[in-house]
């Protein structure tokens, strides 16, 4: 049997089912209707009802695709938005401690990047290194990493030491 045969006679039984007087059970609930009441269709040929139920779906997902549109291009924004801060960041620890301002020399900062900006020899510059501090640049709302903190808890806790090789 083609699909033009089977479509035929999907069409008559549906037409059988509405003329007649029935009883028909929903598959989801169970529930029973008579066959009259009920709006049956086959393929994309729809009854009034069931057309109208499909345009409304039609423009419901229609309208998430938009939104979705617009939300992945909000996404994106705020990603090449974060992408830049970040990088901006990366140069403003570079820049920083040439501020005027910068309680420190440039000549006693030695940068890593990560997972510290950098190591601060107080007093290189001068012959004598008073003492050695961790320095982060932060700005905004940034705040310490935590492996910063496990950093800054080490710190705390005195559990630095010098090793020679």
């Amino acid at each position: 049997m083609n699909i033009r045969e089977k479509a035929r006679v999907a069409k008559g039984i549906i037409k059988a089912l509405i003329d007649g007087r029935y009883i028909v059970e929903c598959p989801c609930c169970q529930a029973k209707h008579k066959s009259e009441s009920v709006n049956f269709f086959y393929g994309d040929d729809f009854n009034d009802h069931a057309q109208e139920w499909y345009d409304g779906h039609v423009t419901e997902f229609r309208e998430r695709r938009k939104e979705l549109t617009e939300q992945s291009k909000r996404m994106k924004k705020r990603s090449n938005t974060g992408a830049i801060a970040v990088n901006l960041g990366f140069l403003w620890e570079k820049l920083a401690p040439s501020l005027d301002g910068f309680p420190f020399s440039m000549n006693d900062i030695r940068f890593l990047g990560d997972p510290i900006d950098m190591v601060i020899f107080e007093g290189l510059s001068k012959g004598k290194v008073n003492r050695i501090l961790f320095g982060d640049i932060k700005s905004g709302s940034a705040r310490l990493t935590q492996r910063q903190k496990s950093i800054q808890n080490l710190v705390e806790k005195n559990k630095i030491s010098m090793e020679v090789y």
